[in-house]
């Protein structure tokens, strides 16, 4: 299984951003998968979404389910919300965890990806959960924005994509 992943970018932000673009991802590979060990300039939950080849919000669907430590489910649908990014009020540096895989980037068929998150904290309030999301993007993947809705990445987010192979 190792031989099938491969590195295709890696990016640690030396700097506060609102956005990350990833972009000139070979046609080489089956699958995409990012792995994000991320952190947000606000000081509560922050959603983040995933665009493909400079695509909008208005584009996505996306499904969702997700938990506190108590236990209170949630879940529903919106038009972003890929990923839910460590906020700083949970705690000094400390950075949750996502990850991200799209079958299929270079078919022309619509794209979906699916997608695992955790926050981390040092007190209460620490959520998981898992998101679908769907676009009718039917071009192969190139490139992919990282888009955080309120606040900023912080420094030290960082970024790995890896292409994987059915060979």
């Amino acid at each position: 299984m190792a031989n099938t992943y491969k590195l295709i970018s890696k990016n640690i932000l030396s700097a506060t951003t609102t956005a990350i673009t990833l972009s000139s991802i070979p046609t080489t590979y089956t699958h995409l998968k990012l792995l994000i060990s991320d952190r947000g300039s606000s000081a509560t939950l922050d959603a983040s979404e995933i665009w493909f080849n400079g695509g909008t919000a208005a584009s996505y669907t996306n499904g969702y389910l997700d938990a506190n430590d108590g236990g209170t489910p949630r879940s529903g649908s919106a038009n972003y919300y890929a990923f839910i990014t460590n906020p700083s009020g949970y705690g000094t540096n400390i950075f949750g965890f996502t990850e991200i895989l799209i079958p299929n980037y270079t078919g022309s068929q619509e794209k979906n990806m699916a997608g695992w998150f955790n926050t981390e904290n040092t007190a209460i309030n620490q959520y998981n959960g898992f998101t679908r999301t769907y676009t009718a993007v039917t071009s192969a993947i190139s490139s992919l924005s990282l888009n955080i809705r309120n606040g900023a990445f912080v420094v030290g987010t960082s970024m790995h994509l890896y292409g994987l192979s059915n060979t």
